[in-house]
C-alpha cells in the first residue's frame, strides 16, 4: 500500500512539472552537471543527473557532446561545452568553493553560465542516488531552468511512511 502511494505521488509530481514546462517550441537551456573531487567530473548520457536535467526540460550538454556516464573533463572542455547553466552536485561547502573557483577562472569568463552567474548548488540527495528523491531534483531543476514558470510554486519533500 505504501509503495503504491509513493508511485502515485511520483507520477503526480512528474506530470505537474511536465505540464508547467514551456512549449516544445521553446529553446531549451544547455545545462552541465558537475562535481569536483580530485578532478572535475561531468554527468553525461545515462547518468542520474542527466536524466533529471532532461526531465526538467533542459538539454544535458555533456551528453550532447558525446560524454557517457561520469567522466573527468578539463577547463577547456567546459569552455567547449559552453553551458548556460551549471549545477554543482556535491555537498554545499565544497560546492561553494568549486563555484568560486569556476567563477574566477580566466578561461571561463565568457562561458554563459559563468558570465551570467547561473551556477547553482544541487543537493546531492536529490541528484546522485537513484531513488524517489530524484523527483525533488527534477522539481528544483525546473525552478532553476524556468523560473517564471515555477516562480510561485513551493515543492516539498516526500512524507515519511505512514504520514
Amino acid at each position: 500500500q505504501q509503495a503504491a502511494k509513493l508511485a502515485f505521488e511520483i507520477e503526480r509530481r512528474l506530470a505537474f512539472i511536465k505540464s508547467n514546462l514551456p512549449s516544445q517550441n521553446t529553446v531549451k537551456p544547455l545545462v552541465l552537471a558537475l562535481s569536483r573531487f580530485s578532478d572535475i567530473y561531468v554527468a553525461g548520457e545515462g547518468s542520474i543527473e542527466g536524466g533529471i536535467i532532461e526531465a526538467a526540460g533542459a538539454i544535458n550538454v555533456a551528453e550532447k557532446v558525446g560524454i557517457h556516464g561520469h567522466q573527468t573533463v578539463s577547463i577547456e572542455s567546459i569552455v567547449a561545452m559552453n553551458p548556460e547553466i551549471i549545477l554543482i552536485t556535491q555537498e554545499k561547502e565544497s560546492a561553494e568553493i568549486l563555484a568560486q573557483d569556476l567563477s574566477s577562472h580566466p578561461a571561463l569568463t565568457n562561458v554563459p553560465a559563468i558570465h551570467n552567474g547561473r551556477i547553482f548548488f544541487a543537493d546531492p540527495t536529490y541528484y546522485t542516488t537513484l531513488s524517489h528523491w530524484n523527483v525533488r531534483g527534477v522539481e528544483e531543476s525546473a525552478k532553476v531552468f524556468f523560473p517564471t514558470n515555477f516562480k510561485d510554486i513551493t515543492f516539498y519533500d516526500f512524507s515519511s511512511p505512514g504520514n
